[in-house]
C-alpha cells in the first residue's frame, strides 16, 4: 500500500518546536512519515516519541543510530538543506534522500516533480556530451522509501546534480555504490559545476551519517575545511564543461570496491576488479591495499600455473631479492615460486622518501605469514653495496645448491641487480616478472599482465 504525503498537512505538522510535542504526538508524526522519518526527522522528536508505549520496538531504536544507505546497484542519494524562511522547526537542518537509477524504465511518478526534472537534466547533458550511450534509466525513490509517494513535495534540489550524475555514470558502468561518499554541486550548461548553498548544515549531516568523503566544487573546498575537519573534502571539477572530466574524482570515489574472485577461474570478477583498480588513482594507500587484497592472489596463483607449465624445472627453496617501491613484486615472487626462505636485501635511509625499511618489514611479516623465513638484509646505496650485497649473498647461500637459488631481477635499480646477478653462485636461478606498462596512461603495470620468466645463469 502507497501512502501519498500531503505537502500542506506535513507542514503544519513539521512546524514544532519539539520541545512542545508530547510523546503522542510525537508518535503519530513517526507514523505519519513512515519510512522517511528516520531521514528527515530531528533525533529529538524520536527520542520523544520512544517515550510512547505504543512505539514498536523496531522503531524505539531508530533514532539511536542513523539508516544506512543502500549499496545496491543503481542506488544514489542527494542531500539539500530545509529552508531557512520555513520554519520546519521538527526537520533536520539538512536532508538526505535514497534513491536509485532503473535501467529500461521512465521516472517513477512518486518522485517529486523537481527531482524528476533534475533528473532529465542530468539524463540530457550525459547523452548530449558523451557520458551515456542509452536514455533508458528512470529514476526512482530508494527501496527503502517503496512504500511512500513523494510526488506533491516541492522538493527542488539542483545541488543533487553532481550525486545524480555519478550515481548514473557509476550504474551504467556496471558499478555499484559506496555509501560512504557523499556530494553537493550544480550544474550550468555554460559553466559546468557550480557553487551550492547551506554547505555547513550538508556537511554536519553527512559526518553524523557516517560519510567519509563529501564533494564540493572547486572554489568551496577550502571553505568547507574550515567548516568541518571530521570529514575528508573532495573536489568537484568546476569550469570543465564535459561532465564525465568534471565528476571523475567523484565517479572514482563513488564505485564500492568490487569483492574479490573466488578463485583464478572467476574472470569475470577479477576483470571486474581490475577495471576498478585501473580508476583508483595511482599511489594512494586504498588503491594499493586493494591490488594486495583483491588482485594480488589471483595473479600469483595465474602466473605459478603458468611457472609450472612452462619452467617445470625451476624449482629453487630459496630467494635472493631487493625490496623497492614496488614490494608486492616480493611477494609475487616468493609465493609464485613457494620458496621456502628469502633474503630481502634493502636500504634503510633518513630521507624518508628513499627509506626501504617500513616495506621490508611489511613484506617479511606476510611472508612469514605464510611459513616462509626471511633474513633482512641492510645495505647503504653507495659505493659500498658493491661489498655489501656479494657479502649477505654469500651467508644466504651457504650450504644450498646453485638449482635451489634464485634472484629475482625485477625490484632494484639496474645497478643494484647488477652487482647482486655478481654475487650468485653460477648455475643458479634468474627470474624477471614481465608486465604491460603501456596500456594504462599512468603507465602501473595492468594486472593480469605479469608474466614470470625463469633461467639459469
Amino acid at each position: 500500500m502507497t501512502s501519498r504525503l500531503d505537502w500542506t498537512d506535513l507542514c503544519c505538522r513539521l512546524r514544532g518546536p519539539w520541545e512542545q510535542m508530547t510523546p503522542s504526538s510525537a508518535f503519530d508524526l513517526v507514523m505519519h512519515l513512515r519510512e522517511l522519518a528516520p531521514w528527515w526527522l530531528r533525533p529529538e522528536v524520536w527520542r520523544r516519541a520512544a517515550e510512547n508505549d505504543a512505539m514498536p520496538d523496531s522503531f524505539r531504536q531508530s533514532w539511536q543510530q542513523p539508516p544506512e544507505l543502500p549499496a545496491t546497484f543503481g542506488s544514489c542519494w542527494v542531500v539539500f538543506a530545509t529552508q531557512r524562511d520555513l520554519p520546519l522547526a521538527l526537520l533536520q537542518p539538512a536532508l538526505v534522500l535514497p534513491l536509485r537509477w532503473v535501467p529500461q524504465q521512465s521516472h517513477s511518478s512518486r518522485l517529486p516533480s523537481g527531482l524528476a526534472r533534475l533528473a532529465d537534466e542530468v539524463l540530457d547533458v550525459l547523452i548530449e556530451r558523451g557520458g551515456l550511450t542509452s536514455r533508458d534509466w528512470g529514476l526512482a525513490l530508494g527501496d527503502q522509501l517503496s512504500g511512500l509517494d513523494l510526488s506533491e513535495m516541492p522538493l527542488d534540489c539542483p545541488s543533487g546534480w553532481a550525486s545524480l550524475a555519478a550515481g548514473l555514470l557509476v550504474a551504467d558502468g556496471r558499478g555499484t555504490p559506496d555509501p560512504l561518499i557523499w556530494a553537493s554541486g550544480s550544474w550550468d550548461d555554460g559553466d559546468g559545476i557550480r557553487p551550492v548553498e547551506f554547505l555547513s548544515e550538508k556537511l554536519d549531516l553527512a559526518v553524523d551519517s557516517g560519510a567519509e568523503v563529501f564533494f564540493v566544487p572547486q572554489v568551496q573546498v577550502a571553505e568547507a575545511r574550515r567548516l568541518n575537519t571530521r570529514i575528508q573534502i573532495g573536489c568537484l571539477r568546476m569550469a570543465e564543461r564535459d561532465p564525465v572530466r568534471a565528476l571523475s574524482d567523484l565517479t572514482v570515489r563513488w564505485q564500492a570496491p568490487p569483492p574479490r574472485p573466488e578463485g583464478p577461474d572467476d574472470t569475470q570478477a577479477f576483470r571486474r576488479c581490475c577495471s576498478y583498480y585501473r580508476n583508483q588513482p595511482r599511489g594512494e594507500p586504498r588503491t594499493t591495499q586493494y591490488y594486495w587484497s583483491h588482485l594480488l592472489p589471483t595473479i600469483t596463483q595465474l602466473c605459478r600455473a603458468h611457472l609450472l607449465e612452462r619452467y617445470p624445472d625451476c624449482r629453487p627453496t630459496h630467494m635472493v631479492t631487493i625490496v623497492s617501491g614496488s614490494p608486492e613484486l616480493v611477494l609475487l615472487a616468493a609465493r609464485a615460486l613457494d620458496v621456502r626462505s628469502c633474503l630481502l636485501l634493502y636500504t634503510p635511509d633518513e630521507d624518508a622518501r628513499r627509506d626501504q625499511t617500513k616495506r621490508m618489514q611489511m613484506v617479511r611479516e606476510l611472508l612469514e605469514a605464510d611459513g616462509r623465513a626471511c633474513v633482512p638484509a641492510p645495505f647503504v646505496d653507495d659505493q659500498t653495496l658493491e661489498q655489501q650485497i656479494p657479502a649477505a649473498i654469500n651467508r644466504f647461500v651457504l650450504g644450498q645448491s646453485a638449482d635451489d637459488l634464485v634472484l629475482d631481477l625485477t625490484p632494484g635499480t639496474k645497478w643494484m641487480t647488477l652487482i647482486a646477478d655478481r654475487g650468485m653462485p653460477p648455475a643458479s636461478w634468474r627470474l624477471y616478472v614481465k608486465n604491460d606498462t603501456l596500456s594504462s596512461p599512468d603507465h602501473r603495470p595492468g594486472p593480469g599482465s605479469e608474466q614470470l620468466v625463469c633461467w639459469k645463469n
